[in-house]
């Protein structure tokens, strides 16, 4: 679809940003997923009763868990974040996998509602006691930004080719320009810091990340006005009266004027319509006349186009005709010849004049004579 005017986009993003940014933790929304893993955990602590090597259920000692709590699972250089759905008998508990363990965590391992990942973890994982799980968010975190950064470039892909004037477009484009370098800063940054808070997960830098969400959320409902009032409105009352503006109201009296004006496909079919009824009754007019001329004309075609001009012509068939029979020479768009039988021969037909060579069968051309 082609740019149109008044600050409206002209197609929607692969990747919805106020998706990316705003989503519940459990479907990976950025926001949700930075605050927690700056987010101090609190609730019980427990110990593993069996190894566990992953899946839905862990064996644990006191089972003191609360349902929709997290769990930090870990021991034996492996580890885990799991949510509590039920406690039940063992005790088991029935758990659903946020961050999957590497490896089999052994008996008597953590299990803990408790936990913070301290800054120094966050800037470098193998420092702590579960790398796997603080890596398995950093997947996340990360695979969210970069759909940010997808969505981004959508935008500005489509403000780019706005061909309106409208300050508004500059103001989206703008903002959206900043939030992207915002994003392409913080990509940039290292997985693992060497400094102490130099990594994209330390608080610092990802509170980059979480202002510039903030002033998305803000903008947001912002650039949706802009659009709606762009768009514009069409209403019809119950007498029919079309009222409107904006885009909305333009596109449809254009469409209304190209599907009901002379050359609209509204009146081309109507008109269609009428010709067709028209031809129809020339066509029934046409198949009475021959029926009316079949009864008082007997007509043949000639066969064949002759080389030589002679008096003999072959027809299609000669049933009907005699000698000493007068006859006319006809063919479209020729002139009649009056002529008489002389001779019949199977379908060769002989006449008292020699047949022109443009009476042919290509023409159309035969004899007809009265019955």
């Amino acid at each position: 679809m082609p740019a149109s005017g008044n600050g409206n986009p002209t197609s929607s993003s692969g990747s919805h940003e106020n998706i990316v940014l705003n989503d519940t933790f459990d479907n990976d929304g950025l926001l949700a997923l930075t605050n927690f893993i700056q987010a101090t955990q609190t609730g019980a602590s427990d110990t593993v009763r069996l190894a566990y090597s992953g899946g839905t259920t862990i064996d644990v000692v006191l089972g003191n868990q609360t349902p929709g709590e997290f769990l930090l699972v870990h021991g034996g250089g492996n580890s885990a974040l799991l949510k509590t759905v039920s406690v039940d008998a063992g005790p088991t508990l029935t758990v659903t996998v946020v961050i999957a363990t590497g490896g089999a965590i052994p008996m008597a391992s953590t299990v803990t509602e408790a936990f913070t990942f301290t800054n120094a973890e966050r800037n470098d994982p193998s420092t702590s006691a579960y790398p796997n799980v603080l890596n398995g968010l950093f997947t996340k975190i990360e695979t969210r930004v970069d759909l940010w950064d997808v969505a981004l470039t959508n935008q500005l892909t489509e403000l780019s080719g706005n061909i309106d004037l409208n300050p508004d477009v500059a103001t989206a484009d703008a903002d959206a320009t900043n939030a992207q370098t915002v994003v392409t800063t913080w990509l940039a940054l290292p997985d693992t810091g060497s400094t102490g808070s130099d990594s994209k997960y330390t608080d610092n830098n990802l509170a980059n990340i979480e202002t510039e969400i903030a002033a998305r959320n803000v903008f947001r409902p912002t650039r949706v006005a802009q659009i709606t009032g762009a768009l514009g409105t069409v209403a019809q009352d119950d007498q029919g009266k079309i009222t409107g503006d904006g885009i909305y109201k333009t596109r449809f009296d254009t469409i209304s004027l190209m599907i009901n004006g002379l050359e609209g496909p509204l009146s081309q079919f109507y008109n269609l319509d009428i010709s067709r009824s028209i031809i129809n009754v020339q066509i029934d007019n046409g198949k009475t006349k021959k029926r009316v001329f079949s009864t008082k004309v007997l007509v043949t075609k000639f066969s064949e186009n002759p080389t030589i001009a002679g008096p003999i012509g072959k027809v299609v068939s000669a049933t009907g005709f005699s000698i000493s029979d007068q006859v006319v020479v006809i063919g479209l768009g020729l002139e009649d010849i009056v002529a008489d039988i002389t001779d019949i021969s199977g379908s060769d037909i002989t006449l008292s004049k020699d047949i022109p060579l443009e009476y042919n069968a290509d023409a159309s051309a035969g004899l007809a004579k009265a019955k």
